[in-house]
């Protein structure tokens, strides 16, 4: 056996971290049982909200929470009512009963990106560059990725490095947009959105025209939400930044962050929303979510099933 290895010729760190891994594994492995009887034997039964206190999207069939360093997985479909009451509510997870503001992006968000508004955008938006700005073809890719990065949106960075007149953007990139064919309405979604007691608003980097077209398309447009919160509205500090944030809570006249509950599907744009105290939900089919949103689901039409407690809300409540 030569010095430092062993007789199958891993050397003795290696050995040793691998033992590490497998003991650590063990230990949480217990733990993770011991959460289960724990629950069990307090609760009586453990159901699809688990130790966070709420459902998390019936598209994917399991709940992922977190309790001390244990991690509690159920199906979605396995509790009764009278079960999920009884859960402690994790301290780190809202009561939705609580909130009293809703927003809402626009783009694949109140509509899923099947519907292929996204593609069609980005292909006008590089033949805006390449057109208009004069911006070689094989050079636009990475330059859009590079001012998403940056700036948040492709505009944005181009209104700092191009000077582009932003009216003259959105005509190039939404004005061929056939909306009536890429957008269905949605008559049941209407009823659900129209349902919630919470205040609702629009809260977009697209320009209002956009948003309005959506919405007609959609048939949401009947007095749903109070407002848009558009990219105009917020003078260009389009999310995640902080000034957007700051921007659509003195539109909306909402004070208090933690009241709020915002619907978008980017990830960058949530974390931007949860530093400014703002809880979230992603609208996302990505099985790689953070447990950081209150809950994600593939499309908003899950909405009334994720998060039913939404509808506890009394705004005629003082103590809301």
């Amino acid at each position: 056996m030569r010095g430092g290895e062993g007789e199958n010729g891993e050397t003795w760190s290696q050995a040793f971290e691998a033992r590490v891994f497998y003991i650590e594994f063990i230990r949480l492995y217990i733990v993770f049982l011991g959460s289960i009887v724990f629950a069990a034997e307090k609760n009586s039964a453990i159901c699809c909200r688990g130790f966070l206190g709420r459902r998390v999207g019936t598209g994917f069939g399991w709940a992922i929470g977190m309790e001390g360093a244990g991690v509690l997985v159920c199906k979605a479909d396995c509790c009764e009512a009278e079960a999920c009451e009884k859960v402690e509510r994790n301290p780190l997870v809202p009561d939705l009963s609580t909130v009293r503001t809703l927003f809402f992006d626009c783009d694949d968000t109140l509509y899923p990106s099947s519907a292929g508004v996204d593609v069609i955008v980005r292909q006008n938006i590089a033949l805006y560059m390449e057109r208009e700005l004069k911006i070689p073809k094989d050079e636009i890719p990475k330059l859009r990725q590079d001012l998403y990065v940056q700036y948040g949106t492709t505009l944005r960075g181009l209104q700092d490095e191009h000077d582009v007149d932003p009216n003259h953007y959105w005509e190039f990139v939404h004005g061929t947009l056939d909306y009536a064919n890429l957008l269905q309405p949605n008559p049941e979604l209407a009823k659900t959105l129209k349902s919630l007691p919470q205040k609702k608003w629009v809260f977009t980097n697209a320009n209002i025209e956009h948003a309005e077209a959506c919405l007609k398309h959609l048939g949401l447009d009947n007095g749903i939400f109070e407002g848009i919160v558009d990219v105009r509205a917020m003078d260009f500090a389009n999310k995640p930044s902080s000034a957007s944030f700051t921007a659509a809570m003195r539109i909306s006249g909402e004070t208090d962050a933690s009241k709020i509950l915002f619907f978008d599907d980017s990830s960058k744009n949530l974390e931007g929303a949860r530093k400014h105290g703002i809880h979230t939900v992603r609208i996302s089919d990505d099985k790689n979510r953070t447990i950081l949103d209150v809950a994600q689901m593939p499309k908003i039409d899950e909405i009334s099933l994720t998060l039913a407690d939404l509808w506890k809300y009394d705004a005629s409540s003082p103590s809301y």
